[in-house]
């Protein structure tokens, strides 16, 4: 990426989605994950409660049961 994106939100709770916020969060970037409803819900729920909060240990900030409604540009171009 040319710019830095700041702030990231990561929609969904998969494996690849997981592996992206630890990644973002490893360069010091503030990352929300938001799934509708368990992080890897296909894992050990054991071993994934373990995997998130150690997501969480590192600041990314879980949001589930929750869902994208919409999203929309503001006038400063953010979105």
């Amino acid at each position: 990426m040319k710019e830095d994106p700041g702030t990231t939100l990561v929609v969904g709770g998969g494996y690849i989605a997981v592996e992206c916020a630890g990644f973002l969060a490893g360069l010091g970037k503030k990352v929300h994950m938001l799934n509708r409803s368990t992080f890897l819900r296909t894992m050990d729920q054991d071993m994934a409660a373990k995997i998130v909060e150690q997501l969480e240990e590192e600041g990314v900030v879980t949001h589930t049961q929750t869902k994208v409604n919409s999203v929309k540009v503001l006038e400063d171009g953010r979105k």
